[in-house]
């Protein structure tokens, strides 16, 4: 459930027991959704909750469940709505009624109110309206198209279209990275010179750096930007899109010499070496807070607080990221340390979060759970490959086929691609779903 509890309503975790007791009780579940750096989800947890009549409603008329998205993405994949906090309400047999976001305290004492009469006086109308819709769902599954050369075309028309010529990025709203998409528009740039491709990389890297979503006092970046300008950010660094966005500064710096990018780059490394790195395992914590009035100090003025709160939380496939983009960096930036402090990391995951038979866990808080998600396993056989890329170490890539063979065992698709969990005979309503 993730490690602090929301204000005084008993918290179950999300698994069959939670469920069972829904059926055998007839109340509703509700499922709320948080991450740790979340500034509504706090709210949520220290006033909404706190609430005694809402207290009262969810202990009378529900069973509750909360979930950390971060430690749990198969669920937040499922029942999340994009944002946090989500809040979902859902059948006895997981399926879901309804959804909402924040919510004040009066607000949510109505809501859970007429969901839970809702629920009383129509559940078999609700339940015969699910089963209809699984069976549309059922049957409306579209064969799978075939890959061709073509979908790299139909790939560059949409990133451009979709571009900010502007501002850079995507959109006219609230402006994410997107790093898969820079990433993929510098291999067009780099095997094709891709001219509509080049202005996406060098508009979108430049705008992010000059923009007050870029940290330039401790490095790193904040996790998106409230405009499209880059200018008003949310103030969460997590691991992934700084470990990700790393990368990009790397490749942009090799491809374009631009040396603003080689600064962002070693900016990136410092932050995460002396903020992010958990001295007991080697390894990088999830996240830092998003606290706005340290951010908007000065060197000076930072240097006389406490950073903000870590979770510290250890992620398979965040962590294979930061590997990968921290060997990338020990040659970009002819830092050769980082090779041994990635290979550290990686002797972390392999020791604490694999079986030593192609098992993957996903998270550590002590102990590993969670295991055969899909994103784990490939980003740590990424990570494996670049070690062994980068220390001439054959053996290292055994652990890597072990994690191939039981993913291609467990997970393989005969459509085609892979699922992105193992099957569940047990899972309840939306977990019955396995995504490709």
């Amino acid at each position: 459930m993730g490690s602090e509890p929301l204000a005084t309503v008993q918290w179950s975790e999300f698994g069959p027991s939670a469920f069972e007791t829904s059926n055998a009780t007839g109340r509703p579940i509700l499922l709320v959704l948080t991450v740790p750096w979340c500034a509504h989800c706090k709210e949520l947890r220290e006033t909404v909750f706190a609430d005694p009549e809402v207290d009262r409603i969810v202990a009378t008329r529900f069973v509750p469940i909360r979930v950390d998205a971060e430690r749990r993405p198969d669920v937040n994949d499922r029942y999340g709505t994009g944002g946090w906090p989500t809040i979902s309400y859902l059948t006895p047999s997981g399926d879901l009624i309804a959804q909402d976001r924040f919510l004040d305290a009066p607000t949510l004492r109505q809501r859970l109110t007429e969901i839970a009469e809702e629920f009383a006086e129509h559940r078999e109308q609700i339940d015969s309206g699910i089963r209809e819709l699984w069976r549309r769902k059922s049957n409306d599954r579209s064969k799978p198209s075939k890959l061709s050369p073509e979908i790299v075309e139909d790939v560059v028309d949409a990133i451009y279209e979709r571009f900010d010529h502007r501002h850079g990025g995507w959109g006219t709203g609230s402006k994410f990275s997107h790093p898969e998409a820079i990433d993929f528009a510098l291999v067009m740039v780099a095997k094709r010179r891709d001219q509509r491709m080049k202005e996406v990389v060098s508009l979108t890297l430049d705008k992010m750096m000059e923009g007050a979503v870029h940290d330039s006092i401790d490095g790193g970046f904040f996790r998106f930007s409230k405009t499209r300008d880059w200018r008003s950010p949310n103030f969460e660094k997590v691991l992934d899109s700084n470990a990700q966005r790393l990368r990009c500064y790397l490749e942009a710096f090799q491809l374009f010499g631009k040396d603003a990018y080689r600064q962002v780059a070693q900016g990136l490394v410092d932050w995460l070496l002396r903020f992010m790195r958990d001295p007991e395992t080697d390894t990088f914590c999830g996240s830092q807070d998003a606290d706005a009035d340290y951010y908007a100090l000065d060197a000076e003025g930072r240097r006389g607080r406490e950073a903000p709160r870590l979770d510290r939380t250890i992620y398979t496939n965040w962590n294979s990221l930061t590997i990968s983009s921290l060997l990338k960096a020990s040659v970009v930036l002819q830092r050769p340390e980082l090779r041994e402090v990635a290979t550290r990391a990686l002797s972390f995951l392999l020791e604490n979060l694999t079986d030593g038979t192609g098992t993957v866990y996903h998270y550590w808080d002590g102990t590993y759970h969670l295991p055969g998600l899909l994103s784990d396993q490939a980003y740590l056989i990424r990570a494996l490959i670049d070690v062994s890329q980068h220390t001439g170490n054959a053996d290292i890539l055994l652990p890597a086929e072990a994690i191939a063979d039981k993913a291609i065992e467990r997970q393989k698709s005969p459509e085609g691609g892979f699922f992105d969990i193992l099957r569940d005979q047990s899972g309840k309503g939306s977990m019955r779903r396995r995504n490709r």
